[in-house]
């Protein structure tokens, strides 16, 4: 008796645990828009001041996508870019939310990454964001991950790890930036380059996503901006 009520009790729980959200970046631009002029990136960045809108979204890719720039010798963060020098900033979005959460469960990332040089020392981390419908901007920081190990060709993970506590409402989004960081002695000059890989199939190279243990809902993608996008 006592074995089937562990086997009972073991079952309830996995029944009531919290499903987890897979989010994979996508090369598709946004309904908010192709680019919204957002001011300058940051770090070692050589491109121009606009933000191109890709997006995020719960469903797997299935072709990889490679986006390849040449970060000059300014000390990382640095804003991925499309291209260089006439490249725009990369950032996804996603549909808004059909449901109000509270986003406080751990997050795990993984990215394809590559870099021309190892003397780059290249990695990367991701940067979570909160966008209001509200105020139609990015309004709070929601996390910003560890750095990966240096970029090597490969998909890297990014352990779990809890971010601040962010209230939801419908009609918000989840931005997500990925931004190259130092892995070692900072190596860019404006010649070597580094890739970001997203949108592939499953374990595939460029099998990019941010995993969040929360469960959150979103309603068909459609322009629900009120303000100017940043």
């Amino acid at each position: 008796m006592r074995k089937y009520q562990l086997i009972l009790a073991v079952l309830a729980l996995a029944m009531s645990a919290p499903a987890a959200t897979k989010i994979f970046l996508q090369d598709a631009t946004s309904v908010l828009g192709t680019a919204a002029t957002a001011g300058g990136g940051i770090g070692c960045v050589n491109g121009t001041n606009i933000y191109v809108y890709r997006q995020a979204t719960t469903s797997q890719g299935s072709s990889a996508v490679t986006k390849t720039f040449a970060p000059t010798a300014t000390a990382p963060p640095c804003q991925w870019q499309t291209a260089t020098g006439s490249g725009h900033y990369l950032r996804f979005i996603s549909p808004p939310l059909s449901a109000a959460v509270t986003i406080a469960g751990n997050i795990n990332y993984q990215a394809g990454c590559a870099e021309s040089n190892a003397s780059t020392n290249a990695g990367f981390r991701f940067a979570v964001y909160r966008w209001s419908q509200a105020s139609g901007g990015i309004a709070a920081t929601i996390h910003t991950s560890a750095t990966s190990t240096e970029c090597a060709g490969a998909n890297i993970a990014i352990a779990a790890a809890a971010p601040t506590s962010t209230a939801m409402a419908i009609g918000d989004r989840l931005v997500f930036d990925v931004q190259v960081m130092n892995v070692g002695t900072w190596g860019g000059n404006g010649s070597r380059t580094v890739s970001l890989v997203y949108g592939a199939a499953t374990g595939v190279y460029g099998d990019s996503f941010a995993n969040f243990v929360d469960t959150i809902l979103f309603s068909t993608d459609t322009n629900n901006a009120r303000a100017v996008v940043q």
